[in-house]
């Protein structure tokens, strides 16, 4: 079931070799313990490709502690529930130690093999975001990625050198 996803453009990607997305990250699970009298930046991720924003900020007594996690720098981060509309990101470096919930999972990037901003490039293009879309279950309205699911998919995958080059084809956001 594992579907190939690569860039908007047409070409050279498609004779590099397709590495599969659980190769290339891995779930952080960095809990968080907020703690009263100290305030957090609470995120969330914006449709279209928008980036990670801070949503508001809050006391630590409070932020309910289930399920909660300490974005990363650098860490891609995506919306179980909008991934098919393009809510993924990296974690900007002033949102490093902001809290995030469950349905916003974090990953590390290997960054020896891929680019932050290639990968995120794939994840959304139109391939994608097709993937997400079929790899969602539940409720009309509440379909969340299944990510087990979703890291199946393979990635097109040149040298860093040409992942450059590409992005650089690409249009800006």
């Amino acid at each position: 079931m594992a579907k190939t996803l690569k860039l908007d453009i047409p070409g050279p990607a498609n004779r590099y070799p397709l590495v599969r997305l659980d190769d290339l990250i891995e779930r952080s699970h960095r809990t968080a313990r907020p703690s009263p009298g100290t305030a957090y930046d609470l995120v969330t991720v914006r449709l279209g490709g928008g980036g990670v924003v801070k949503r508001t900020s809050k006391d630590g007594a409070e932020i309910y502690p289930h399920d909660k996690k300490y974005a990363v720098a650098g860490r891609l981060i995506i919306s179980k529930l909008d991934l098919k509309d393009g809510a993924a990101g990296i974690v900007p470096r002033h949102l490093h130690g902001a809290v995030i919930s469950g349905d916003f999972p974090q990953f590390e990037i290997d960054t020896r093999s891929v680019l932050p901003e290639y990968l995120l490039a794939v994840l959304l293009s139109k391939s994608g975001r097709a993937w997400a879309r079929k790899c969602s279950r539940g409720t009309t309205k509440r379909k969340r990625v299944f990510l087990p699911a979703w890291l199946e998919s393979n990635v097109q995958l040149p040298p860093i050198t040409v992942q450059r080059k590409l992005l650089k084809q690409l249009p800006t956001r």
